[in-house]
């Protein structure tokens, strides 16, 4: 009989669900006619337990109660003023499914109005965070923002799809306009503040005007100074006056940034590997404090001395004397940079040759490992052809042996820095090679050298001051590329197939595709057999991430630079790119076919 207002509605359930199991129990034990009687009333309660918990819904308002009393036929009144005895005289239990109705939409629009206030009380208190980045001013929780309006438009989006909104569509649909428009001038704050950051690092090239920089530099600091105090970030960003200010901003960026793109594209038709670079990379390369190791994979490094560089450090800390000092100026040493490498490999390479024949536990220790492989190789190829000729391969095997031996006894015997024992190492691991395969040849001696035994197998030649290399029908020019102290693979009949596979794409200059399980070493062989050509080779494997023109760009520019280009995973790519790659292919081979340096 208390006013429904007054009326708990959890506490109602709690006490009658105790109540029926007390009239249960005590029924089962006493089995008396008002022990049945208390059960029966229990049994009534618990049969009213939906329509009580319905009608003292805290959420129900004036306009949930009203269809109620019109299906009762009696004239609306306060829940202040009535109890759910009155309501249950006035039949109100004929009409359960209509305040089933009513207190289920009480509920979805108090959840809708809560989401609405969470959502003021959030906004009204995040605020732009200014910031400095090299003297840039910024908004330093920017991400942060934009991750924000993005889960708040989710929410919001989610609202407007609610089947409670009715009465409250205009306030969502408010929200959903002013959350959308901060985040589109937030994503244009951020674009610029970004591109700003890019051209800073950029201010030592020729291409960048630091005059035309100020006034993007003003709007920026005014920005994140006085457009922001005391405003919340909503307010901020959803301010026509910044909109403005953004849109001036982000017009005079445009205008510099087309210029920083014709410089940029400038230098990678110079020289093609830049094209593997994003724009931030390229402009580290350029700067004043350049980082060559995207340019040149396996260098940690470039030492510079007084205005010139000297030498080049590898991942595994051996370190390439240049024979020729490159100057350091700033944005123009990339491609001398790159000629000086590869002409100091080729010129370590010949050395190495040259002076094979001293003794060669001093001799190991005073090449770069590169150089002493491709030596002891050029000097196995000979050594088993002339045994192939003159039926002597077992004395080249005695050979190869002791050439093994030695090495070992250069390894143990001695106090080596890291680099020289990783030298030796990968020395070693050619030499088993080399005494595995000229095992091999003993067993099952060839007739001649031309014999497909011996032209199977990986060999190099000394043709002057070049060297080549050869396998199966493949011949090329050694690239030079500098690979540091990395080991060659261990040689299997399984790599030995994959190899030859791999040489006669190249050889008949197509585009080779490799399958497999995943770990099988598909990637390993085609990055050894590149350090065996001494090729410089780039391997993409985010190609989901990768626009098909970025794509495009890459590709023809690793191509038009000599090296190679390793794509992984193409069977995850959709259609639209593989078409692209497909065209590329068809373009790159026709241009190799025909002669042509660059497409």
């Amino acid at each position: 009989n208390s006013p429904l207002q007054e009326v708990d509605g959890a506490l109602f359930e709690e006490e009658t669900v105790k109540f029926h199991k007390t009239a249960e129990k005590m029924h089962q034990e006493q089995n008396l006619s008002i022990t049945q009687h208390i059960l029966s009333m229990a049994q009534e309660e618990m049969r009213l337990l939906p329509l009580v918990s319905c009608l003292t819904n805290k959420h129900m308002k004036p306009e949930h109660w009203k269809p109620l009393f019109e299906a009762m036929q009696h004239t609306y009144s306060s829940p202040a003023s009535i109890s759910i005895s009155s309501l249950l005289t006035w039949n109100i239990n004929y009409h359960m499914q209509l305040v089933e109705a009513q207190s289920r939409l009480a509920t979805g629009q108090a959840s809708v109005e809560k989401s609405i206030a969470e959502l003021d009380t959030l906004w009204a208190n995040t605020f732009i965070e200014a910031g400095s980045v090299r003297l840039v001013p910024v908004v330093s929780n920017g991400d942060n923002l934009l991750k924000g309006l993005n889960d708040s438009l989710v929410k919001a989006s989610g609202l407007m799809n609610s089947e409670f909104i009715q009465n409250l569509h205009h306030i969502v649909s408010s929200w959903m306009d002013k959350l959308n428009k901060a985040s589109d001038n937030l994503q244009v704050w951020l674009s610029v503040q970004q591109s700003r950051l890019t051209l800073q690092t950029a201010n030592n090239l020729p291409v960048v005007d630091v005059k035309e920089l100020l006034p993007i530099d003003t709007s920026l600091k005014e920005l994140v100074t006085k457009q922001i105090e005391g405003k919340s970030a909503l307010k901020v960003l959803t301010d026509p006056k910044v909109q403005v200010r953004l849109k001036d901003a982000s017009t005079m960026m445009g205008i510099a940034k087309e210029g920083l793109e014709q410089y940029l594209n400038a230098k990678r038709k110079a020289n093609a590997r830049l094209y593997v670079l994003s724009n931030s990379e390229l402009l580290q390369v350029l700067s004043s404090e350049p980082d060559y190791s995207k340019v040149f994979p396996y260098v940690k490094c470039i030492h510079k001395v007084d205005r010139s560089y000297v030498s080049a450090e590898s991942l595994d800390g051996e370190v390439l004397t240049f024979n020729v000092p490159v100057s350091a100026t700033s944005g123009g040493s990339v491609d001398v940079l790159q000629s000086t490498i590869l002409s100091t490999v080729k010129e370590a390479c010949n050395k190495a040759l040259c002076s094979r024949g001293n003794r060669r536990s001093a001799w190991v220790l005073n090449y770069i490992a590169q150089a002493i492989q491709v030596a002891d190789e050029i000097s196995w190829t000979q050594l088993v052809e002339e045994g192939i000729a003159n039926g002597s391969l077992g004395d080249c095997l005695v050979e190869q042996k002791d050439v093994l031996h030695i090495t070992l006894r250069v390894v143990t015997g001695s106090e080596l820095t890291r680099p020289n024992r990783l030298s030796l190492a990968s020395v070693v691991a050619l030499a088993l090679r080399n005494v595995e395969i000229t095992t091999a040849l003993v067993k099952d001696p060839p007739s001649g050298i031309k014999d497909f035994r011996w032209q199977k197998c990986f060999r190099r030649y000394q043709r002057g001051a070049q060297h080549t290399v050869h396998h199966g029908a493949y011949s090329e020019q050694y690239g030079n590329e500098y690979y540091g102290c990395k080991a060659r693979l261990v040689q299997t009949a399984q790599l030995d197939k994959t190899t030859l596979l791999l040489a006669y794409h190249i050889k008949a200059k197509s585009f080779t595709c490799l399958y497999g399980d995943t770990g099988v070493g598909k990637t390993e062989v085609l990055l050894d057999y590149a350090q065996a050509v001494g090729k410089h080779v780039i391997q993409i494997t985010s190609l989901q991430e990768i626009e098909a023109h970025q794509l495009a760009r890459t590709i023809l520019g690793i191509a038009q630079s000599g090296g190679w280009v390793f794509l992984d995973n193409l069977h995850q790519l959709q259609p639209a790119i593989l078409s692209v790659i497909t065209q590329l292919a068809l373009k790159i081979c026709t241009a190799i076919t025909t002669g042509k340096t660059n497409v």
